[in-house]
């Protein structure tokens, strides 16, 4: 049988384990995302590491919802923002709903109202079964997103933000990203490379507070490539993908 452990990811602790799915000192968005967490310690944000038999499996990402960076109205909620397990050989075996429940026992030890995520088909987010599994509620939305939220206070439901930036607004070529998510600061370096080599001169937008990640025209709050009003893409790609988006979607 595999021995599952579950610990805080402090500050002391990322030269050991990481900031959740970097461990590469060296990485660059290693490196933004250490320095993210700082600011974001202070506002509550806890990460939770899954390490099986000795080794990393997997984490998982919260914050209180008054500081998502995430489409979501969710105050005197904790927002999950990221949830992942690391190999397959660790899913299938309850491993990431272990994680969703040190998430629920921990917004009940602090008394808030219930625990939120964004969920999605999209790569790089949770998809909805895993919380359908748990007991959340899932409500839809035409935005390509939906929200899960399992509510044990007294407080109002949380909710899509309303009013987003509007997308008529974003003109030309527009690269939007933020460090919460590690992966997007190297890789829009190389989007913007590539699509200067396609003859597009890209305008590069750094989200750098939880207001503005809420009101992105994508709920997802930390990547989007969106060309003259369209959300191409509202996640991680590959340099393929955005090649093919330059040369066949615009």
């Amino acid at each position: 049988m595999s021995k599952l452990e579950i610990i805080d990811l402090t500050w002391d602790k990322i030269p050991m384990f990481g900031v959740g799915c970097l461990k590469n000192p060296k990485h660059k968005g290693y490196i933004l995302k250490k320095e993210w967490l700082k600011e974001r310690f202070k506002e509550g944000l806890k990460i939770k590491m899954l390490i099986v038999d000795g080794k990393h499996a997997g984490f998982i990402e919260y914050i209180p919802g008054e500081f998502a960076w995430r489409g979501i109205d969710a105050p005197g909620y904790y927002v999950i923002q990221c949830i992942f397990i690391y190999s397959k050989k660790d899913k299938n075996y309850g491993n990431g709903s272990k994680l969703i429940e040190v998430v629920i026992k921990d917004a009940k030890a602090q008394g808030l109202e219930g625990v939120a995520s964004l969920v999605s088909d999209n790569p790089f987010i949770a998809k909805r079964d895993i919380f359908e599994k748990n007991d959340f509620t899932i409500i839809e939305s035409n935005t390509g997103f939906e929200l899960a939220f399992i509510k044990f206070g007294k407080g109002p439901d949380p909710s899509f933000v309303p009013n987003r930036l509007p997308l008529k607004d974003y003109k030309g070529l527009n690269l939007i990203y933020s460090d919460q998510c590690p992966y997007v600061s190297k890789n829009i370096v190389e989007l913007a490379d590539m699509a200067r080599s396609q003859g597009f001169e890209p305008t590069i937008i750094k989200i750098e507070t939880a207001d503005d990640a809420r009101i992105q025209p994508s709920p997802y709050g930390c990547f989007m490539v969106i060309y003259d009003g369209i959300i191409k893409a509202e996640h991680y790609i590959s340099k393929t993908r955005f090649r093919n988006i330059l040369t066949r979607e615009v």
